[in-house]
């Protein structure tokens, strides 16, 4: 289990660590408290890797319809097609 700092989280979201600190402080992403700390007042949060990408999943967004056709005429001069 890797444990992940709030920086590496982002980086892995390509997002800022603000944006990551409001996932972890609403609950959405789940995180470690690693803080040797007895007053219980310093935190130092580290996100599992497993937990991140249980968030990337659970965040998919599966597209349904038709989806986009390619209005462009098909010819042999089309670039595609001379691979073929």
């Amino acid at each position: 289990m890797k444990l992940l700092t709030i920086e590496q989280a982002a980086r892995q979201l390509a997002t800022s660590e603000r944006a990551v600190e409001r996932l972890l402080s609403t609950g959405q992403l789940s995180y470690v408290d690693v803080a040797v700390s007895t007053t219980g007042k310093k935190q130092r949060k580290r996100v599992c890797e497993d937990d991140l990408l249980a968030f990337i999943e659970r965040r998919r967004v599966q597209q349904e319809g038709r989806g986009i056709r390619d209005k462009r005429r098909k010819t042999l001069s089309d670039p595609i097609l001379r691979l073929l």
